[in-house]
């Protein structure tokens, strides 16, 4: 079963069986349930760290299917797959990031722009100033008075950041 679809059945179960309801019924059996549910979730998650272009830091899942594509693209890619382009948040994140990128052996878009406002990068998902940065050296800077807006983890950077223009074409590398 896959994950996304493993989730929507546990969120619809919990959705569909309120406490009330559960009073009148076995509410032992619901949360076993639940328990196994949550169980199986943890065990796919784990399971998907042995795939090839899959990879978990924390709390996050890593993934890639080897499409590259804008970064407007890429961020309606990982949408329309119920997660958002990768943008980590850590060192272990970045670490997950950039083994997906040697992997595949190309660089790749992170979710990380200053499309709001010049000069402050953001996650893109939840537009808050990133409080984790990678930047290689002179990094970022508009290299030759272009109007790079959008992170990228190049694959010749060892994991380092480094800022590129939106309309380029990247790896797609999706976090859920």
């Amino acid at each position: 079963m896959q994950l996304g679809l493993l989730s929507g059945v546990l969120l619809l179960v919990v959705a569909l069986v309120s406490p009330a309801t559960c009073l009148n019924e076995d509410y032992k059996s619901f949360r076993t349930a639940l328990h196994d549910l949550q169980y199986e979730l943890k065990n796919i998650r784990n399971a998907l760290a042995f795939i090839e272009k899959v990879t978990t830091a924390g709390n996050k899942i890593f993934a890639s299917h080897g499409v590259q594509a804008t970064y407007d693209e890429a961020l309606q890619i990982c949408a329309n797959a119920g997660g958002s382009l990768a943008a980590p948040e850590n060192h272990a994140q970045n670490e997950a990031v950039w083994s997906i990128v040697k992997k595949y052996g190309v660089s790749a878009f992170l979710g990380i722009d200053e499309l709001k406002t010049e000069g402050v990068y953001r996650y893109h998902q939840i537009g808050e100033a990133i409080t984790y940065s990678n930047w290689n050296q002179g990094e970022p800077n508009n290299f030759q008075g272009n109007d790079e807006d959008c992170a990228e983890m190049p694959l010749a950077n060892e994991g380092l950041w480094n800022d590129q223009l939106c309309d380029s074409k990247y790896l797609v590398i999706c976090q859920f």
